[in-house]
């Protein structure tokens, strides 16, 4: 099913996923400009589900979409993973069906991950 966002974070993103999107390496630079900052929220104490800005001309496009185009309405979000430090982009569009995108740590990013203590 979805995941259910409420209305304020319960606490901060992990460390970890701010380090990964302000990195500028792929495939998180892809994502960064189009989070909406404070809007990611705790579903669970294991995952955090970060919103993302894909609506309007300025919107990112679907990745999942196979034309690349944007969606009427911001219904993708990426979902991380704060046991296993991994992350999917997923998209609710009813074009997409629900389908999502593994996001893959490269091996040099998870050993600074892993150096950082997250």
């Amino acid at each position: 099913g979805r995941p259910r966002l409420v209305a304020a974070p319960s606490r901060a993103p992990p460390a970890w996923v701010q380090h990964l999107l302000s990195s500028g390496e792929a495939p998180w630079r892809q994502f960064a400009a189009f989070v909406r900052p404070g809007a990611g929220h705790w579903q669970t104490d294991r995952f955090y589900v970060m919103p993302l800005a894909t609506s309007g001309a300025g919107g990112m496009p679907c990745p999942i979409a196979s034309d690349r185009r944007k969606h009427r309405s911001n219904q993708s979000f990426i979902l991380w993973d704060d046991f296993n430090w991994t992350a999917a982009y997923r998209c609710h569009s009813t074009k997409c069906a629900g389908r999502s995108l593994d996001l893959i740590t490269t091996a040099a990013q998870f050993e600074r991950l892993a150096a950082l203590g997250a």
